[in-house]
């Protein structure tokens, strides 16, 4: 009897062995896939975490485009203002140049006509003297018009 327990122990215990063989080959199989799962998963995580640093990096770069093109058009907008500015300057400076030309051109002309009526008065007082001296007739000084004074 011994040796009957024995053949069974040794039956049952290889037959253990045998289930515990297969049972880790499963084990071994399910854990294998598992990680080929778990690797794929892993390469298409680290590709979309690749492509979302590619974006992100090319939105940082369209941002700092952007951020130079608001400065330089801030610099350009300030140099459009100091002009502005200036030419403002320039034309309130010009209009006021204007009109003090335009008087003194006014008080020039005024003084030119004022001389010019004066001599053309002291013409007629001369000519009419000399005509007086010739003793021309009334009725043909009258019918001569002289403009009003």
């Amino acid at each position: 009897m011994g040796r009957r327990l024995r053949e069974q122990r040794d039956a049952l215990c290889e037959r253990t062995r045998l289930l515990q063989c297969v049972f880790y080959s499963w084990k071994w199989v399910s854990e294998r896939a598992m990680c080929t799962v778990l690797e794929e998963r892993l390469h298409n995580t680290t590709f979309q975490l690749d492509n979302a640093k590619n974006q992100f990096q090319l939105q940082c770069f369209r941002s700092d485009r952007y951020l130079r093109t608001v400065e330089e058009l801030r610099k350009d907008m300030k140099i459009l203002r100091d002009n502005r500015d200036k030419y403002r300057s320039e034309v309130r400076a010009l209009e006021l140049q204007l009109r003090e030309q335009k008087l003194s051109s006014r008080e020039h002309v005024d003084g030119i006509s004022h001389r010019l009526l004066l001599g053309l008065n002291q013409w007629k007082s001369v000519a009419m003297a000399a005509v007086e001296r010739m003793r021309v007739p009334r009725d043909i000084l009258d019918s001569i018009e002289l403009p009003p004074k």
